[in-house]
Parts: C-alpha cells; sequence; structure tokens
C-alpha cells in the first residue's frame, strides 16, 4: 500500500471540500469526540466573624435547601439534554462525514444537504453499534459499582486481574467498532453484519492497518501538540498572575487569559475539525482499497 498517495489524497479531499470541515467539527465535538468544561470559582464570601469561610453544615443546608435542590436538578436535565442532542447530531455528522468522503472521492460534487441526508440514514445503525459499544460498559460498571459498595471498596482489589483483561478487550472491541462505521456507510451493511465484516478486515489487513495507525496517530499527536501550545501560553501565565499574587486573585489575570482563550477557542475547534476531517478521509480512503472498491484519482 502506497501510504505517502493516501495520506496525500486523503488532504486533496479535505482542502477541496471544505463543506466536509463541518461535518468533522461536529463529529469531533459531537458524539462523543469531544466536550467543553465550563466552570467557574467565586471567591470566598464571609461568614461569622471577621473573613471567616462558611462551615461545611452551612454550605450542606445551603445545598438542602428546595430551590437550590430544583436549580441542581434542572441544571442536570438541562446538561442531558444537550449531552443527547450533541450525542445525536455527532453521529448523523460522522455518518455523513464518510459518506462524504466518499462521494468526493468519486469525484462528485457536495451539498450540506446531501451529506447530511447520508448522516441520517445510517443514524439508526450508527446508533446501533454505539450502543452495543456501550451497553457492556455500563453493565460492567453497575456490576463493579455493585460490589464496591457491598464489600466496602475491598472487592475491587479482587476486581483487578479482570480488570486488565476487560480493557484490553474493549480497546480491540473499539476498534472493530469504529471499522464497522465503514462497512455501514461505504458498504451499506446492517450493525451485526458491519461488526462481521470489520472483524474480517481487521484479520486480513492487520499490519496494513497497523502502520496506518502509528502513521496518522504520529500526524495526529504532533498536530495536536502544536495546537495546545497556544492554550498553555495563556493557562500558565494566567495561573501564575493569579496564584502568586497574594491572598486576592488577580481578576485581570484571569479576565485577559479568559478572553485570550475565547479568542482562540474559534480556532482550536475548526483546526480540530480539519484535523479530524482528514484523518476520517485516511480510513475512508483505507477501508475502500483494501476492500477492493479503489476511488479513481482525484483530479
Amino acid at each position: 500500500m502506497d501510504y505517502g498517495n493516501l495520506l496525500s489524497r486523503a488532504w486533496q479531499i479535505t482542502w477541496k471540500h471544505k463543506l466536509l470541515w463541518i461535518f468533522g467539527i461536529l463529529a469531533a465535538f459531537g458524539g462523543g469526540g469531544g466536550r467543553f468544561n465550563f466552570g467557574f470559582t467565586s471567591p470566598n464570601v464571609g461568614g461569622r466573624g471577621s473573613g471567616s469561610s462558611p462551615l461545611p453544615t452551612d454550605l450542606l443546608n445551603q445545598l438542602r435547601r428546595p430551590e437550590t435542590v430544583t436549580v441542581i436538578l434542572a441544571a442536570g436535565c438541562v446538561l442531558v439534554v444537550i449531552a443527547l442532542v450533541l450525542f445525536v447530531i455527532g453521529l448523523i455528522a460522522r455518518g455523513g462525514l464518510i459518506g462524504g468522503i466518499r462521494l468526493a472521492a468519486d469525484g462528485n460534487s457536495l451539498t450540506f444537504g446531501e451529506v447530511w441526508a447520508t448522516g441520517t440514514h445510517y443514524f439508526p445503525r450508527l446508533l446501533g453499534i454505539a450502543l452495543l459499544l456501550a451497553v457492556p460498559v455500563i453493565l460492567i460498571a453497575v456490576i463493579f459499582g455493585g460490589i464496591a459498595i457491598l464489600t466496602s471498596g475491598i472487592g475491587l482489589i479482587c476486581l483487578v486481574p479482570l480488570l486488565c483483561l476487560i480493557v484490553p478487550a474493549y480497546i480491540v472491541a473499539g476498534i472493530i467498532a469504529y471499522f464497522a462505521t465503514f462497512a455501514v456507510v461505504l458498504e451499506d451493511l446492517g450493525v451485526m453484519d458491519s461488526f462481521r465484516r470489520a472483524w474480517a478486515v481487521l484479520k486480513s489487513n492487520l499490519g496494513s492497518i497497523i502502520v496506518a495507525g502509528i502513521v496518522v496517530l504520529i500526524i495526529e499527536s504532533i498536530i495536536g501538540f502544536v495546537l495546545s501550545i497556544p492554550v498553555f501560553v495563556i493557562l500558565v501565565p494566567t495561573m501564575l498572575a493569579t496564584f502568586l499574587s497574594g491572598n486576592q486573585p488577580n481578576f485581570t489575570a484571569l479576565a485577559v487569559g479568559g478572553v485570550a482563550f475565547l479568542c482562540y477557542l474559534p480556532i482550536l475547534i475548526v483546526l480540530s475539525g480539519i484535523l479530524h476531517t482528514w484523518s476520517t478521509a485516511v480510513w475512508t480512503l483505507f477501508y475502500r482499497q483494501v476492500t477492493g472498491s479503489t476511488p479513481p484519482a482525484l483530479v
């Protein structure tokens, strides 16, 4: 396999069809690809006496107030709904991205509606793959949690050897599920057939998959490191200026750092989406080539 040509053709498709960037962004930061967590801390509020912090019992009493419980539950429900919406959009975007790359590789022009329709068409099957991968994890977590509660955590020590077997098995299952998504979109297979097809492709092309995976991982790691440099450049001075300023937090440094991060965040999202689009293009072209459905050269 000509890996250089594979990587370059994937980049040609990514750069020529910038519409795919939208789906790359949604796929990367939607269906489990990534999340942004926002939080804040407030300065200490003086309680009884001179500048004393509230006692833990005071905090507990505040948390037990009906209005506080209502706000927490409402916020939790909103976050769950947002997570589910992002998950659904991410799966649709993933299917649309693979299908769009297939169309682009065959020399077709792309429209947003066509790519989105491709994603929605394969969404039920992609959801089935995601559920088959997630349900065992949930069951194992429930079992481990139950054992931890019943044995006060001591029983978990006996499960460490089992966990050492479960983790590698889940990694392999995740790789098979990843290739199953390509089997669904590129070969129009059902959920179980896609897993069988993915396993067959993995066994028949293990060496090529390992080489391609290492190359893609190295490139993604280098680019990811470069993209993270501005984040460290923003956060490190901000944290130093904040925590080395004495008892009173440096709100000016926090504000400047926050604004700088918010300015860089859209750039980070777009570049990460482009990287995800390119890596998906690599694996889409790879899958088509090893399964005997090599597209014509890109013009």
